[in-house]
């Protein structure tokens, strides 16, 4: 099914039909901006732990606000949430 924008509704990709009044806009927790734009985030894996023979990386697909730049961490997946977290941690050691 194509939404009136052209584009493929969410029903058609198996997301269940959402009336829109019902939904809340997200701003940027910064500057309260409501556009965002799409940027990888990458993490690097040890070839030695998974038997390649060069390390491997990991893509993660973030928002940032398309005005100020800022990472929206409410929008993160919780894994890299935790992993953030955790590298935070072993910086400040």
């Amino acid at each position: 099914m194509v939404n009136n924008m052209g584009g493929t509704s969410n029903e058609s990709m198996g997301y269940p039909r959402v009336d829109i009044s019902q939904s809340t806009s997200v701003v940027c927790e910064n500057c309260g901006h409501d556009k965002f734009k799409s940027t990888i985030k990458i993490r690097k894996v040890s070839k030695l732990l998974f038997g390649g023979t060069e390390d491997g990386i990991i893509p993660f697909d973030i928002l940032e606000c398309a005005k100020c730049g800022t990472d929206q961490s409410d929008l993160k997946p919780k894994e890299l949430k935790d992993l953030e977290a955790k590298d935070k941690i072993e910086k400040d050691k």
